[in-house]
């Protein structure tokens, strides 16, 4: 087997992202590696593509105004 193997992952914007590696030879299969989460695995903020869904707002107690909101993911 002389052939690279390699993933091309679609990530998202705002997310952390874990990501676990296996080997195959003519041995056989590894175990999984540990995760990987180091900082490299967080996507950078964006602008939303749209307006969040849902919005209210209410007041719990005075000078206190409550927002909140769904959040519109890009695979909707």
């Amino acid at each position: 087997m002389d052939e690279d193997l390699f993933a091309t992952v679609v990530v998202l914007a705002w997310r952390r992202y874990e990501f676990y590696v296996s080997a195959v030879n003519e041995l056989g299969e590894s175990e999984l590696s540990a995760a990987v989460t180091s900082a490299r695995c967080l996507t950078a903020a964006t602008a939303p593509s749209r307006n969040p869904r849902d919005v209210c707002s209410r007041l719990d107690a005075p000078k206190q105004l409550v927002i909140t909101w769904q959040v519109t993911l890009h695979s909707d």
